[in-house]
């Protein structure tokens, strides 16, 4: 074990993936919004439902479009050879670019360094950019 200090992984929320509003104690994924008649999803964070919350006001106001959410990019490579999966947090359209975004909400393990280096090796370049949110 390392001698540096241990940090607790944050805490999932329920939210609704219409309006981003926080669900009920007793929601699950898949139940209906009170607020709304969205689904409710789960978030693996605060920071990441925050930062949710803020691309569907900028999808509202058409400053991005296409917003998506928990993506999955294989990562292949040289050859053809699949390597791994990356869930994305979020996929958009803003100004012609297709962006790729992951929020952290604390410390970055070594194999999800591993894998945002993978990812922007591979699939960065014109007209496609890799984002990743500290918060």
């Amino acid at each position: 074990m390392s001698g540096g200090a241990v940090r607790a992984r944050a805490k999932p929320v329920h939210a609704c993936r219409k309006c981003g509003g926080m669900a009920g104690m007793n929601a699950s994924t898949g139940d209906e919004c009170r607020s709304c008649g969205g689904r409710i999803e789960r978030f693996d964070s605060m920071a990441e439902l925050r930062r949710w919350n803020e691309l569907l006001l900028l999808e509202k106001a058409g400053e991005i479009s296409r917003l998506e959410r928990q993506v999955c990019i294989n990562l292949i490579a040289d050859g053809g050879v699949k390597v791994c999966d990356y869930i994305a947090d979020h996929r958009y359209l803003e100004d012609g670019t297709i962006v790729i975004e992951d929020v952290k909400g604390g410390a970055i393990t070594d194999v999800s360094k591993l894998k945002i280096k993978f990812l922007k090796a591979m699939w960065s370049g014109p007209g496609r950019e890799v984002r990743i949110i500290n918060r």
